[in-house]
C-alpha cells in the first residue's frame, strides 16, 4: 500500500505531469521536424518541397492547399514526382522553430519571411537565395496558355513578356532588400491596411441610445461631459448623423459612439461590453497610424535633403534646433487624442493579445475592433458562425472634422500608396530543391493562380490586373494623404533608451496611470539626457551611417564587376548588365545622400558649431 501512497503524493503527481508534458512536446517537435525536412527521404523517390508559414487565419491553409493540388497536377510537375507540403506553425512559436532549423541546416525549402530573426537583416544573404537575376525574366506561368482567353490584350502582353518583378502591383518591393540591393522574397498577397470593424447590430443600438440621450431633458452627465470635451459640435449635422445610424466618419463621432456604448453597457448591466476591443497588438497599430497626421507639420523643416523621408539625424537636428519639443501643441494634441480614444478599450487591454481582442469582438462584447485586412477572414467567418450571426461593416480610421476638437491639429490622413505586397516567401539557400521551390513561387504568383489563391483565402491579390473578393474592397489601399513617415517617430528613429521610455510612458497614459503632462515631462527628460538621450543618438547614428556607407561601397564594387562581366551581346547578359548599372546608380545616389558618412556630423555641426561631436 505504501507504493500507492507514494504514487498519489502531490510531488509524484507533479513529476508525472512534467514527464508527460515533456513526452508530448518532444513528440510534437519530432513530428514538425519530420515535416520540415529532418525526416527520411520519401520511399517513392519523389521530390518534396516544404513551405512554412504562420498564417492560421480561416481559409488561408485551404486556399494554399488548393493551389498546391493544382500545381502537383501539372504534367511537368507530375512527371518529375514533385510534391509540395505546407507546414503551418502558430506565430507564437514560428520564430523559435524556424531559427532553430535555419541554424541546423534543416529549414523548409520555402519560408515565410518575418517573425523569425534569421529570415531578416544580414541573415538574409547568409541563409536565403537571391532572386535578382530570375525576377528579370518573364514568369513562365504567365505565358498565354495559362491566361484567361478574354483577358485584355495589353495586360496579357505585359504579364507574358514583362519581367516577373513587374507583374507585381508594387513592382515586387515587398521582396526587395534595400541594404542588400537584391530581391530575396516573392510576396503572395497584400496584408490589407488598418481599418475599423463595426458590429452593425451594436452600432445601431449604440446610436439609438445616443439619440435618446441627446433628446433627454436634462441630458445625462456622460453626454454633457463628452460635449464639454468638444469632441463634436452639438449642431444639426451631428444630430442628423445620429439619426442616420451610419458608421462614425469623423474622429469626434467615433469618440461619441464610444462614450454612448460605455454608458449603455453600464445602464443595461452588460459588464463585458466595451466600445472597442483593444489589445496591445491593435493599440500599437492605432497609435502609429495617428502620429503622422498630428506631427506631419514638422516635416517641412525636418526633411533637410528633401528625399520625402525623415532620417534619424534629421530628427535629431530638428530637436537640437528646437523645431519640435514634447510640450509643443502638436505633440500634446496627439497624446490627448490617444488618451481619449483609449478610454473605450477594455480594462487591462495592454495585457491582451490579438486573438483575445478578436474573440471579444466575435462574442459581441465590443462594438468596434481595430485591426488590418489580414484578420478580415477570421472576423467575417466568425461573425457568420456566431450563435446569433451579425453583420460587420468596415470603415477607415477617421480624422477630426471641422468644428471638432483637434481638427486644426490633424488635417491630413496617412497615405497608403506606399504599402508593399506582403506574406513574402523566401527560398532556403541550403535546400536540395531550390529550382523547384522557385518554380512553385512563380506558379503561386502568376496571374490566374494568385487571383484564385487570394479569392479563396479572402486576402488581397498582388498581381497586376487581379481583383479581390467584394468583401475585401474596403481594404484596397487608399493613395490619398500624406507620407506616413512625415512626422515624429519615437519608436524607430531613436535609441533604445528613448524608445523604451516613450513606449512605457504611452502605456501608462493609455492605462490611466499617467497624465499627459507627466508623459511630456518624462519623455522630454529622456530626450535631453546628456548621456543617453539625443547626444548619444547622434553618436549611434554616426556609427550606423558609417556601417551603411561601407556596405554600400562594397555593393557598388560588386555591381560594377557584375556589369563588366555581363556586358556582352547576348540578351541575358545585356539584361543583367542593365540591371547591374541601375543598381550601381541607385547605390551611388544613396551613398551621396550619406555625404560620405558625414551627414550626421554635419547635422551636429549646424546646431552645435562650438561643441565637439559626442563620442560614446
Amino acid at each position: 500500500m505504501r507504493w500507492i501512497k507514494t504514487l498519489l503524493h502531490p510531488n509524484t503527481i507533479g513529476l508525472l505531469i512534467v514527464i508527460a508534458g515533456f513526452v508530448i512536446s518532444a513528440s510534437r517537435v519530432m513530428m514538425l521536424s519530420m515535416e520540415s525536412g529532418e525526416g527520411p527521404l520519401q520511399d517513392d523517390g519523389s521530390v518534396v518541397i516544404r513551405i512554412a508559414h504562420w498564417q492560421l487565419e480561416p481559409g488561408y491553409r485551404e486556399a494554399l492547399q488548393a493551389i498546391i493540388d493544382d500545381y502537383e497536377a501539372l504534367p511537368r510537375v507530375k512527371a518529375a514526382g514533385v510534391k509540395v507540403r505546407q507546414l503551418a506553425v502558430t506565430e507564437r512559436v514560428y520564430a523559435q522553430f524556424l531559427n532553430t532549423h535555419i541554424i541546423s541546416g534543416t529549414a523548409p525549402d520555402i519560408c515565410e519571411r518575418g517573425q523569425a530573426r534569421m529570415t531578416m537583416g544580414n541573415y538574409t544573404a547568409k541563409y536565403f537565395e537571391p532572386l535578382g537575376d530570375r525576377v528579370q525574366r518573364p514568369n513562365p506561368y504567365n505565358a498565354p496558355e495559362y491566361l484567361p482567353p478574354d483577358l485584355d490584350a495589353a495586360l496579357a502582353e505585359a504579364l507574358s513578356t514583362g519581367p516577373w518583378r513587374d507583374t507585381f502591383v508594387d513592382g515586387m518591393q515587398g521582396g526587395w532588400d534595400d541594404r542588400l540591393q537584391d530581391y530575396y522574397a516573392a510576396p503572395s498577397a497584400f496584408w490589407g491596411p488598418l481599418r475599423v470593424y463595426l458590429n452593425r447590430g451594436l452600432l445601431a443600438e449604440g446610436m439609438t441610445y445616443l439619440g435618446g440621450a441627446l433628446a433627454a431633458e436634462p441630458r445625462p452627465v456622460w453626454l454633457r461631459d463628452a460635449l464639454a470635451e468638444r469632441y463634436v459640435s452639438d449642431d444639426e449635422a451631428f444630430r442628423d448623423w445620429v439619426v442616420s445610424g451610419s458608421a462614425p466618419d469623423t474622429f469626434g463621432r467615433l469618440l461619441m459612439l464610444s462614450r454612448a456604448v460605455t454608458a449603455m453597457a453600464s445602464e443595461t448591466g452588460r459588464s463585458k461590453l466595451v466600445p472597442i476591443s483593444g489589445s496591445s497588438y491593435s493599440a500599437r497599430w492605432m497609435y502609429s497610424y495617428y502620429i503622422a497626421p498630428f506631427t506631419h507639420r514638422y516635416a517641412g523643416r525636418m526633411d533637410v535633403n528633401m528625399d520625402s523621408a525623415i532620417s534619424r539625424d534629421e530628427q535629431c537636428a530638428a530637436w537640437s534646433d528646437a523645431v519640435w519639443r514634447m510640450d509643443d501643441r502638436p505633440m500634446r494634441d496627439y497624446l490627448e487624442s490617444m488618451e481619449a480614444i483609449s478610454r473605450g478599450f477594455p480594462p487591462g487591454f495592454l495585457g491582451l493579445d490579438r486573438e483575445q481582442s478578436i474573440r471579444r469582438f466575435l462574442l459581441e462584447n465590443a462594438a468596434m475592433l481595430f485591426t488590418g485586412g489580414w484578420d478580415a477572414s477570421t472576423v467575417f467567418e466568425g461573425a457568420k458562425k456566431a450563435t446569433v450571426p451579425f453583420e460587420v461593416e468596415i470603415v477607415q480610421l477617421p480624422l477630426p472634422a471641422p468644428g471638432e476638437r483637434w481638427y486644426d491639429a490633424a488635417l491630413i490622413k496617412p497615405s497608403e500608396a506606399a504599402i508593399s505586397a506582403g506574406v513574402p516567401y523566401q527560398v532556403y539557400q541550403r535546400s536540395a530543391n531550390k529550382e523547384w521551390a522557385i518554380d512553385f513561387l512563380r506558379y503561386m504568383t502568376s496571374y490566374s493562380v494568385n487571383q484564385k489563391f487570394n479569392q479563396l483565402s479572402g486576402w488581397l491579390p498582388c498581381i497586376i490586373g487581379t481583383s479581390p473578393v467584394p468583401r475585401m474592397d474596403p481594404f484596397i489601399p487608399d493613395a490619398v494623404g500624406a507620407i506616413p513617415a512625415y512626422g515624429i517617430d519615437l519608436r524607430h528613429r531613436v535609441n533604445s533608451y528613448v524608445r523604451m521610455g516613450y513606449e512605457g510612458q504611452i502605456e501608462l497614459l493609455i492605462g490611466g496611470e499617467a497624465t499627459v503632462d507627466e508623459v511630456i515631462e518624462r519623455v522630454g527628460n529622456r530626450l535631453s539626457n546628456e548621456h543617453n538621450g539625443i547626444p548619444r543618438l547622434y553618436s549611434e547614428s554616426d556609427r550606423l551611417e558609417r556601417d551603411i556607407t561601407r556596405g554600400m561601397e562594397r555593393l557598388m564594387a560588386v555591381q560594377d564587376l557584375r556589369h563588366l562581366i555581363l556586358n556582352n551581346n547576348d540578351l541575358a547578359g545585356a539584361t543583367g548588365a542593365a540591371d547591374a548599372e541601375m543598381k550601381y546608380r541607385l547605390l551611388l545616389f544613396n551613398s551621396l545622400k550619406q555625404l560620405g558618412a558625414t551627414r550626421t556630423r554635419s547635422a551636429w555641426s549646424r546646431t552645435h558649431s562650438d561643441e565637439p561631436f559626442p563620442e560614446f
